[in-house]
């Protein structure tokens, strides 16, 4: 048998399983791939095991059955006991006699199945996790529930009516029962995931060469560059490029946008979007596992694996939890056994090691920031871990890029300069050649963008010399050198000066009369000339106002951060804040300076947010406590961000927030209910308040009080959230419009 790695998460829900106390990472330990949190999650796999092991499936239930069934009797038997304590009858009666030492012995021999059937699985379960290193409840719980057992049987033995059948079995029931129900309501936080996995189908027409029909295979066995045929209203396999025809293709799934996308032979599609109207054949071009739906549901499952603070708290705190019962159990028992009898320590020890089962402590981070995780991916929006959850809480201001954030992205080209004596159609063909290298909206808006009338040829972009080497400078503009070895710029106005392209007088007017406070500018240029101009319009989104005006209700400080010139930021920012004022704004800035405006937000704030495209804010993204990138529906793996936003709804960066508040204030809810449970629990215990039974009762309302509290996120909405009334004054004395220092220049970022 081949060694396998210590794993680190359950099999069953995927929970982080306990830390090893003396396997590394890195030792080998268990060739055993099937390892569980707990013995509900071992428990519930094999209930819940595949069609194929139907028959394991219904011994499991069976045995269930079978065990409370057993345990039952065992009651009713122990009832018939407890009525000498209530009725006149003298025990040392012939009748009474025979009748005690039948209803003794029929409750040992109905408790045997019970700890055959439920105590061994559990026993396992405590040995297998301890093979690997980790210390669980399920051995304490076994240990109380052997003790219980041994004691009566000796008492049955030796002719003693001092019996505890019913309480071992009562207790095994009850940990098997509350230990299943823990491990579905952790499994119920999958139902994201498992919505989106179930989105994909599984077998696909694949194309064949040279045969005329398709031939249905897996899903998974296609590789890219086979051709795959969707018919209308089925959902497309895999991220792949349609060859033959346009559609209509709903991508509200990744984009959030109900209105359907035209695509076109040469344009992508991504995995579980929905062709609404055509025989579409898709050139595969990426495998399935790589696909946008199994990478969305990648980043999920492993911002689930990862830890935030009150994660780490939880987690470390468990680790210790059960030695630490362990020696309240002894402890317990001692001084009961001091000062009762040992059947009142045995009792005791029980009570101390059920009423501090650690299930309610672990569950009390994990599946609120699992919950809260789900919800999130449900609404559209990819948190990257645990972490960046927590610090949604703590953010107390944003900062936002403008072009591609809070305008739309899709700029539009509103006219074009170029030097008089200059060959109009040719610098236009070598714009559009170098933007189509680019992502920025700007570069976008060049490269689809169709001459005017006036330019009267077509593009010759195609019979140019291609580009051998390019390279972005990021925030400023494009550097391209040609295969027939001319060196092309563009970008800003600041970018041609530096990179010594000179400004012709006339030129210079032209460019100036042409320009309005609305219009942005991209310049071109070559051999130490500028040669040519693009103005620009861009849209402002529909919904910054609205988010705008909920973020000022949560009293966070708001300012944009802009490349581009202080005129067209001052107006856009008007227009924008409308009458309620409270957005500032600096202008001008080259990458590096927003770093700088983000340090000193940081130092004022303590914690900030930054909201970008995803495309040239990467630095300034990766510097704030929070990254929020938009634009990422087909593009799930925009690593600079903390949050990324599936489709750009702007709206989603509030209710982000307040997801984070929410989550926080539940996470902490949770916690003090199983420091405090456990707490007094373990203190009525330890000096006999609390018998087995009751403590496994409490133990397991205390589980399923923490998973209820955690699943009210699965619901989460603003309108549901009581901390969206607060609202917050913001005067525009205080938090008015304000320009920047430096010095206005007429450029903006291309």
């Amino acid at each position: 048998m081949s060694p396998q790695h210590n794993p680190t998460a359950c099999v069953w829900c995927g929970l982080p399983l306990p830390k090893s106390l003396w396997h590394r990472d890195s030792d080998t330990t268990s060739t055993d791939d099937d390892a569980y949190c707990c013995f509900g999650c071992r428990f519930a796999a094999q209930v819940s095991a595949d069609s194929g092991e139907t028959g394991k499936v219904r011994w499991t239930l069976t045995r269930l059955g079978i065990a409370i069934f057993f345990a039952m009797n065992v009651s009713m038997f122990t009832m018939a006991l407890w009525s000498y304590d209530f009725y006149e009858v003298a025990p040392t009666d012939t009748l009474a006699s025979t009748i005690t030492d039948l209803l003794v012995w029929l409750s040992l021999l109905a408790s045997l199945p019970v700890l055959f059937l439920l105590g061994v699985p559990i026993a396992v379960s405590g040995c297998l996790s301890l093979r690997d290193g980790r210390i669980t409840s399920d051995l304490l719980v076994i240990a109380g529930v052997l003790a219980a057992f041994a004691y009566s049987v000796v008492s049955v033995l030796s002719g003693s009516s001092h019996i505890y059948f019913e309480v071992a079995s009562l207790v095994l029931v009850l940990v098997t029962l509350g230990r299943w129900l823990e491990a579905h309501g952790k499994l119920q936080t999958n139902e994201v995931l498992e919505s989106l996995e179930r989105l994909l189908p599984l077998t696909a027409r694949r194309i064949s060469e040279g045969s005329s029909t398709d031939s249905e295979v897996d899903t998974a066995s296609l590789l890219p560059g086979d051709k795959v045929r969707v018919l209308a209203g089925e959902r497309i396999p895999v991220d792949g490029r349609v060859i033959n025809q346009a559609a209509s293709i709903d991508e509200q799934l990744l984009t959030g946008e109900s209105q359907p996308v035209i695509k076109r032979p040469g344009d992508d599609v991504a995995s579980g979007t929905l062709n609404l109207d055509a025989d579409l054949v898709i050139e595969v071009t990426r495998a399935m596992s790589d696909g946008t739906v199994a990478r969305l549901v990648k980043i999920v499952r492993e911002a689930r694996q990862s830890m935030g603070h009150y994660q780490r708290l939880a987690d470390n705190v468990t680790t210790g939890f059960v030695p630490f019962v362990a020696v309240v159990c002894a402890i317990a028992f001692a001084w009961n056994l001091a000062v009762a009898s040992l059947a009142d320590s045995i009792m005791s020890g029980l009570a101390v090691v059920l009423i501090a089962c650690p299930c309610a402590l672990g569950l009390a981070t994990s599946v609120a920031v699992w919950t809260a995780l789900g919800r999130a991916a449900e609404r559209g929006v990819l948190i990257r871990n645990g972490e960046v959850l927590e610090k949604l809480a703590r953010i107390r201001g944003i900062r936002f890029d403008k072009t591609g954030t809070l305008t739309t992205g899709d700029a539009r080209i509103t006219n074009f300069i170029c030097l008089q004596d200059e060959d109009r159609t040719r610098v236009a063909s070598i714009s559009k050649l170098l933007a189509k290298r680019s992502t920025h909206a700007f570069s976008r808006a060049i490269a689809k963008w169709k001459h005017t009338p006036e330019l009267v040829g077509e593009d010759h972009s195609a019979d140019l010399a291609s580009i051998i080497q390019m390279q972005t400078i990021v925030g400023r503009g494009l550097i391209a050198e040609l295969s027939d070895g001319l060196r092309v710029w563009l970008g800003s106005r600041s970018f041609m000066l530096a990179s010594g392209c000179a400004f012709r007088p006339d030129f210079e007017d032209a460019v100036t009369t042409a320009l309005t406070d609305e219009a942005a500018t991209v310049f071109v240029g070559w051999d130490g000339q500028t040669r040519g101009a693009f103005l620009l319009a861009e849209a402002m989104r529909p919904d910054v106002g609205s988010m705008l005006d909920e973020l000022r209700a949560l009293g966070l400080d708001l300012k944009v951060l802009s490349g581009d010139r202080p005129e067209r930021v001052s107006r856009f920012v008007f227009e924008a804040a409308g009458d309620q004022g409270g957005l500032n704004f600096e202008a001008s800035l080259l990458p590096e300076q927003k770093l700088q405006q983000l340090r000193e937000a940081r130092s004022q704030l303590e914690s900030v947010m930054m909201v970008g495209d995803g495309i040239n804010d990467a630095p300034a993204l990766a510097a704030a406590d929070v990254g929020v990138a938009l634009g990422c529906g087909t593009d799930v793996s925009r690593d600079a961000a903390g949050v990324c936003l599936l489709a750009n709804d702007l709206t989603a960066i509030p209710w982000v927030i307040e997801l984070g508040r929410m989550t926080r204030k539940i996470i902490l809810q949770n916690l003090a209910w199983a420091f405090g449970y456990n707490a007094i629990g373990m203190t009525m215990a330890a000096f006999g308040l609390l018998s087995p039974v009751v403590a496994a009762i409490v133990m397991f309302v205390s589980s399923l009080v923490v998973l209820a509290n955690s699943r009210r996120l699965h619901s989460f909405d603003r309108s549901s959230n009581p901390e969206t009334t607060t609202v917050v004054e913001c005067r525009a004395s205080d938090v008015g419009m304000r320009s920047p220092a430096r010095s206005v220049t007429k450029e903006t970022v291309a």
